[in-house]
């Protein structure tokens, strides 16, 4: 039991070790920045197309077209895009509309244009990813420990109904490992030179905001893998499932940060 819910960490570090040094690098430069969410963007939207038992290419090169597209739009413009985007795709699959193809639009789209819009700042786009990501590596590593040393976990029966592999105990860890995250960011900046005026007084509260959407990003994209019988959107990425399953966290978290550390600012 210990050493199988242990098997995957070899793969999982090897992605890690050689996936965020290219990642940091490529953020670092505005354009690279934007051409990597874009990549981001529609790898997505294939994942969440392939989720579906059979799928087309025009299918994919429809959503994927309408989501890139309404992610460009200005904010005012973002719900008449979602409005159309969903009409299209509705006649598109009528007169059997397909009810992934719509929520995936929304779920994809609005979260990357925060995601576009983020981009353009090396140090808040690369705060965001270690807090979401931090999340989710304490949720994964408190669960595990939990579960390897026979520690007592109270079982919720719809987290269970969700995904089986979640735990009370991986959310409260993804929870604490979060807000900790946040609470450092500023420390973290300081340290390479970089001003961090604009997270001094809410810290704690942006933590505890930003764990808890990533959680729920999280466990919806689950739900929706329980319900199309995948495990994973992908094998992409060793030991971590696809670029869907790693940006899952971020899409409520992201639209949360931009308006709360960028648009706040402005």
């Amino acid at each position: 039991m210990s050493s199988s819910v242990w098997s995957d960490v070899p793969r999982r570090i090897a992605t890690i070790a050689i996936g965020v040094p290219i990642i940091l690098v490529i953020l670092s430069n505005q354009i690279t920045a934007n051409l990597f969410f874009l990549g981001v963007h529609l790898l997505c939207c294939l994942e969440w197309i392939r989720l579906q038992q059979s799928f087309s290419l025009q299918e994919f090169a429809l959503f994927a077209s309408l989501s890139v597209a309404t992610a460009h739009l200005s904010q005012e413009l973002i719900p008449l895009g979602l409005l159309l985007s969903v009409c299209m795709l509705f006649l598109y699959q009528f007169p059997s509309p397909s009810l992934h193809l719509l929520f995936g639009m929304i779920f994809l789209s609005i979260p990357m244009a925060a995601w576009y819009m983020v981009a353009f700042s090396f140090r808040h786009t690369v705060s965001l990813l270690l807090i979401v990501w931090n999340c989710d590596t304490g949720a994964l590593v408190v669960g595990r420990l939990s579960r390897s040393l026979g520690l007592p976990s109270p079982q919720i029966p719809w987290l269970h109904q969700i995904s089986p592999a979640k735990s009370l105990a991986g959310i409260v860890g993804g929870f604490l490992f979060g807000i900790v995250t946040t609470m450092n960011i500023p420390w973290l900046w300081r340290y390479f030179g970089n001003d961090s005026s604009n997270w001094e007084d809410h810290t704690a509260l942006l933590g505890v905001v930003l764990s808890t959407s990533a959680i729920l990003g999280d466990l919806v994209e689950s739900a929706v893998k329980r319900t199309t019988g995948r495990k994973d959107s992908s094998k992409l990425l060793p030991g971590h499932g696809g670029i869907l399953d790693r940006f899952d966290s971020s899409f409520l978290s992201v639209v949360v940060y931009y308006y709360w550390c960028l648009q706040k600012g402005n």
